[in-house]
């Protein structure tokens, strides 16, 4: 009993939404710690593990929490779109700040401060990161995992270092988790007269592909307003507890457009105000997956393209999608991306894409060199 009062903790704070990536840094942190030694000096707080007992009494969980919280030397920080607005990461923030703040004052003796390490995954922006102006590490990066870790054991640079460098499928598994991006699905089919063949294809090839960006940690976004498509990703995310989020302007600009006309305003005013609209919405997103579409889903595609963002038009469901992909494949400019449609025949397409995993494969390539 009294070794494991005298073990420093690391506590690991973060949402319950991204067990992926938290469980791959809880597993690297034990790791050091069992290759370096040092299982009778750290534990670490990990709530999936750390609090099972807890989990169904919210008094017991936030006592257990504050336990943990005042016996630990470092707390690390997963922020995350998910953990950003999680009220229990928030929480273990300001206990571990008012904590130190009660050391500095000297109202709490013979007690160390509490490191604050930061950590972040590519996709979180910056301005959302309650950071106290702390240094915010990438764990998209190797050397910012190197210097967590040195941070949170307050261990020499070199030797963690050497460490990583013996422990690489480690490190780039985490490394390739946290590099993970957001793929926004857009188009849809204006035509009420589709066929439920066409239906069925569009909402089969769309649960496909999403089902396995999501066994593979990748965020979602759609418009949910949007039938087959967007509604579909909305639908499959929200049951699997998916990272997702609304993006789009569906209807909104099209149908505003008329009646602001209408008005005698200043249309190119009006018009430049969508495309800032659309730059916000957009400017976390990774990589656009375009299925049909109409004027509408080109004019977003074009924002998207000014910026930076990868467009991944699929040609079998017709409309914006079709003729972006037949016009990039004419211009050469789909070989060097290796479009998994680039040699298909969308006449032959069966109900079930025989390239599905072709598509989790190029999306997993690109993002590794974002």
């Amino acid at each position: 009993m009294k070794e494991s009062i005298t073990k420093k903790t690391i506590f690991l704070s973060h949402s319950s939404k991204d067990i992926s990536i938290s469980k791959e840094l809880y597993e690297l942190l034990r790791q050091f710690i069992i290759d370096r030694d040092l299982e009778n000096e750290y534990d670490v707080f990990y709530s999936p593990e750390s609090l099972k007992e807890n989990k169904e009494h919210r008094r017991g969980y936030r006592n257990a929490i504050y336990n943990a919280m005042s016996h630990s030397s470092s707390l690390i920080v997963l922020w995350t779109p998910n953990s950003t607005t999680n009220k229990w990461v928030n929480y273990e923030v300001g206990l571990a700040n008012a904590i130190n703040k009660m050391i500095e004052e000297e109202i709490l003796k013979d007690k160390t401060p509490i490191e604050v390490v930061s950590v972040r995954t590519d996709i979180t922006e910056h301005s959302s990161i309650l950071s106290n102006n702390q240094q915010i590490l990438s764990l998209s990066e190797r050397k910012d995992i190197v210097i967590m870790l040195k941070d949170a054991f307050d261990i020499e640079y070199e030797i963690i270092d050497n460490w990583a460098k013996k422990n690489k499928s480690l490190i780039k598994s985490l490394i390739t988790t946290a590099s993970q991006k957001c793929i926004y699905f857009v188009g849809g089919n204006k035509d009420n007269k589709i066929s439920e063949w066409d239906i069925e294809r569009i909402e089969s090839f769309v649960t496909q592909v999403v089902e396995l960006l999501i066994d593979g940690g990748f965020a979602l976004a759609s418009f949910p307003e949007v039938p087959n498509v967007g509604l579909k990703v909305a639908e499959i995310a929200s049951k699997r507890h998916a990272n997702y989020e609304i993006a789009g302007l569906y209807k909104f600009d099209a149908s505003l457009t008329e009646k602001i006309k209408s008005w005698g305003c200043n249309i190119d005013e009006w018009n430049r105000k969508i495309v800032e609209f659309r730059k916000v919405y957009l400017r976390n997103k990774h990589c656009i997956v375009i299925i049909g579409g109409s004027e509408n889903t080109k004019e977003e595609c074009e924002v998207a393209l000014d910026n930076g963002i990868q467009l991944f038009p699929i040609p079998c469901f017709g409309g914006y999608g079709k003729a972006l992909f037949y016009h990039l494949k004419e211009n050469g400019m789909l070989a060097n991306f290796e479009h998994p449609c680039i040699n298909c025949d969308e006449t032959k397409w069966p109900k079930n894409c025989l390239k599905i995993s072709k598509f989790i494969e190029r999306f997993k390539k690109y993002k590794k060199h974002y």
